[in-house]
């Protein structure tokens, strides 16, 4: 499994200030296991990525202490750090907080997902309860994006989030739940 990079040119501002939606100037594959600049395996090199809400910032833990690996009360990037040394060590010490998607492994998603949360993309973590069940992806309206996260290999047949009915397992009944609330949208 190979990563596709996109970058952009940060001096290309779009509507609302997003420089992320800029047209690509640079297209490349990256091994996987890369993230913030490190290689958790011998498997290739990447390229750093861009902490757009500043190296200082913090945040508050969305829900519990999912994410604050550090138990700080905070979310910073001592917690990417933290994250990383864990994958990267093949290390327990990150326990559940780590899991943000909730998919019992603790991988390079979560780390994305950590950092969308430090850059502001995101205002909460997949694992955090919704006020909106079946809005995996927390934007607000279930629609295909939370069908295709219910039946990726990640979700699909296991507990978890997307197991609307929670049975253990992640269903054709769960789907069922999930087209009922089709479109619906949350505030």
């Amino acid at each position: 499994c190979w990563y596709l990079l996109v970058e952009h040119d940060p001096n290309l501002p779009q509507p609302g200030g997003d420089t992320d939606q800029s047209p690509p100037v640079a297209i490349s594959w990256s091994a996987p296991c890369c993230v913030r600049g490190t290689c958790i395996s011998d498997m290739g090199t990447c390229s750093s990525s861009n902490n757009n809400g500043g190296e200082n910032s913090s945040f508050s833990p969305p829900c519990g202490s999912y994410g604050d690996l550090n138990q700080d009360r905070k979310i910073d990037n001592q917690d990417v750090n933290l994250l990383v040394n864990c994958i990267s060590n093949n290390s327990n010490s990150c326990d559940n907080q780590g899991d943000l998607n909730q998919d019992n492994k603790i991988d390079e998603q979560d780390v994305s997902i950590l950092e969308d949360f430090l850059n502001q993309r995101i205002d909460t973590f997949p694992v955090c309860p919704s006020s909106c069940p079946g809005d995996f992806n927390h934007d607000k309206v279930i629609d295909t994006l939370d069908l295709g996260i219910m039946c990726d290999n990640d979700h699909w047949g296991k507990p978890g989030i997307t197991d609307l009915n929670n049975n253990g397992t992640t269903d054709v009944y769960d789907i069922s739940q999930l087209i009922t609330d089709w479109g619906k949208r949350c505030d």
